[in-house]
């Protein structure tokens, strides 16, 4: 499942609308549209709120994975660390 599709599956399961969760991340609902559309999130700021906000570990927001190993997850999130800065 693709980023874009898990935070739309898990926002639609909290009974959150769109224009809902953006107010709570604080980001324009225009925007939030955006990612549920594809769109890559630029910077690192929105994927600890998006994971706070839908209630699901910022691996598994990130990953897919509901579980990872620490090992694995930790290097699956400085890699993605990495692709943010370069975009930056």
């Amino acid at each position: 499942m693709l980023f874009a599709q898990r935070i739309k599956k898990q926002r639609e399961k909290l009974g959150l609308t769109p224009s809902q969760l953006s107010s709570k991340i604080g980001v324009p609902l225009s925007t939030y549209i955006e990612w549920e559309g594809g769109r890559q999130i630029r910077g690192e700021d929105p994927y600890p709120k998006l994971a706070c906000e839908l209630k699901i570990s910022l691996s598994h927001l990130i990953t897919g994975k509901e579980k990872l190993d620490v090992l694995e997850s930790i290097d699956s999130i400085e890699k993605h660390i990495k692709v943010l800065r370069s975009l930056l």
